[in-house]
Formats: structure tokens, sequence, C-alpha cells
């Protein structure tokens, strides 16, 4: 079983793939927010039920990845997703 899941690991970095396993907290963290987003302005009878509106489906799913690991995005949620712990005690221990 682990020699055939070495197999699929390609030997070369691939670059969209690569840096979405890079960043695969930020989009597990993230795309709560886009699914919520979609399941309100997006109407309900819209299900997969045909092969294009899961077309359609996964071609959002991937945009949605996209999205989430492009470099702006990533700058922005990065104070969000990496708590810098340290900082946040050494304020604790400062009075105002």
């Amino acid at each position: 079983m682990s020699i055939s899941f070495a197999l699929i690991i390609p030997g070369r970095q691939l670059p969209i793939f690569s840096r979405a396993g890079q960043y695969s907290l930020y989009v597990y963290l993230v795309h709560v927010f886009f699914v919520v987003a979609w399941k309100a302005f997006i109407l309900a009878g819209f299900m997969p039920t045909s092969w294009m509106q899961l077309l359609v489906l996964f071609g959002v799913a991937f945009v949605m990845v996209l999205v989430i690991i492009s470099p702006l995005i990533f700058r922005l949620l990065r104070p969000l997703v990496e708590i810098d712990v340290k900082r946040v005690q050494n304020t604790k221990g400062v009075k105002g």
C-alpha cells in the first residue's frame, strides 16, 4: 500500500498543487466562509443533479482554492491563522 502511494507522488513539483498542499491549513480553515456565502447567495435549487452542474461545482471549488492560496489572501490571513503566541503573552504582561 505504501509503495503504491509513493508511486502517485510526482518526482517534480507541480506549482499549483505544491502551493495548495503547502497552504492546505489555510484552505481548510477559510473554505467554510466560501461555503456559507455559496449557501446564502446561490439558489437552493442548485444541486449537482446533472454532470454539467457537478462540473460547475468542481470548477468553483478549484477557483476557491486558487483564491485562498493566492499571495495576497495568504498575507491577509497569516496573522489570523498563524498566531504569534509570544507576542500575545508579552502584551498580557504589559499594563495599559
